[in-house]
């Protein structure tokens, strides 16, 4: 007869615990958000929903996941067409990190930086407002994906 001797202690093993579970939880934020702001970015090229001359709307359209006020993850691209794509790029990331404060917890933030995205959206064109229709269904259905897998 043999016995098991655990290498780890309880502590060990509740911080690896929280750890995986803090990583599948940002997995579903990233997936999440990133299928949101793809639907954004989609529709402003395939659609035509808006002129974009410089690329700056687009571009400035993305998100970050924070976590107890630090940034886990970011997703801000430059758009394929325009004139001034990394101005806009550039804003939405700043207009992001502004909202960032010290705080506990998970938080996602999208944003369309543009100071214009809201006249934009106010003309009857979707900016960002489509990609948040759902959101918190979209969230619940990624975590049963990932817990369910």
């Amino acid at each position: 007869m043999f016995s098991l001797v655990p290498q780890f202690s309880a502590q060990q093993l509740d911080a690896q615990i929280k750890k995986d579970l803090d990583e599948l939880i940002l997995q579903a934020f990233i997936k999440v958000s990133e299928r949101a702001i793809q639907i954004a970015r989609e529709r402003a090229a395939a659609e035509k929903v808006y002129d974009n001359h410089t690329g700056n709307l687009e571009s400035s359209t993305g998100f970050i996941v924070i976590r107890d006020g630090r940034v886990e993850y970011r997703d801000f691209k430059l758009a394929d067409i325009g004139t001034d794509k990394s101005t806009g790029l550039q804003t939405g990331l700043n207009t992001a990190l502004s909202v960032l404060r010290e705080s506990k917890g998970w938080a996602v933030i999208l944003v369309a930086g543009m100071e214009y995205a809201s006249w934009v959206e106010g003309k009857g064109f979707d900016v960002l407002s489509g990609a948040m229709r759902n959101y918190e269904q979209y969230f619940e259905q990624a975590l049963n994906e990932i817990f369910v897998d």
